[in-house]
């Protein structure tokens, strides 16, 4: 079992919803406030980590979530052309 799961089998998905968007926020504040690089960097760190919680809070596949980045990065090559 990984550390997300044992994580999410403690807490609860309501709990870990919560600190998701708590996490989300605070890297927002960093990045508006734009002058603590090690606050951003730990905020980074912070939201990186429950990255790995979405996709098993709201049962998402990875191949889901890779596809829309498929789409997202494909649209984004689009709007600025390389060369």
């Amino acid at each position: 079992m990984s550390i997300y799961k044992r994580v999410l089998e403690t807490n609860g998905s309501d709990f870990q919803r919560m600190r998701i968007a708590e996490e989300l926020c605070e890297l927002a504040q960093a990045v508006l406030k734009g002058t603590d690089i090690d606050n951003i960097e730990e905020e980074i760190a912070d939201v990186q980590i429950v990255f790995k919680y979405l996709p098993l809070v709201f049962d998402i596949s990875k191949d889901r979530i890779q596809e829309w980045k498929d789409i997202k990065i494909k649209r984004l090559k689009k709007d600025y052309p390389i060369g």
